[in-house]
């Protein structure tokens, strides 16, 4: 997709690289709506999201041609991930306590 100096290089679920030339410093306001757990790269270099209008996503660009990823993470996905693993560790735990103390009770 291409549209007045925009390039979508990729589009999936929770990526989106794109290529940009800006004439001048300028705001590129997208469709994609804010919500914490976006991260933004402009050339590789991480770069704070401005909200616009507390909706959308918009990228500060200075004037040239610049290189664009926005990638999503879901909040608490890093907290939810570490109890999964504690539990799944307690759960083997008593798995292998329960078969032990049955090998010792016969």
């Amino acid at each position: 997709v291409q549209d007045q100096g925009v390039t979508i290089k990729s589009a999936e679920d929770g990526y989106i690289s794109a290529s940009v030339t800006a004439q001048k410093d300028q705001l590129l306001l997208t469709t994609i709506p804010y919500e914490k757990g976006w991260t933004l790269l402009v050339d590789g270099v991480k770069t704070g999201i401005v909200p616009y209008q507390d909706a959308f996503i918009s990228v500060p660009l200075t004037a040239g041609s610049h290189t664009i990823t926005l990638t999503f993470t879901p909040p608490g996905m890093w907290a939810g991930a570490a109890v999964t693993g504690v539990s799944l560790l307690v759960f083997a735990g008593a798995i292998i306590f329960t078969c032990t103390y049955r090998r010792k009770s016969e």
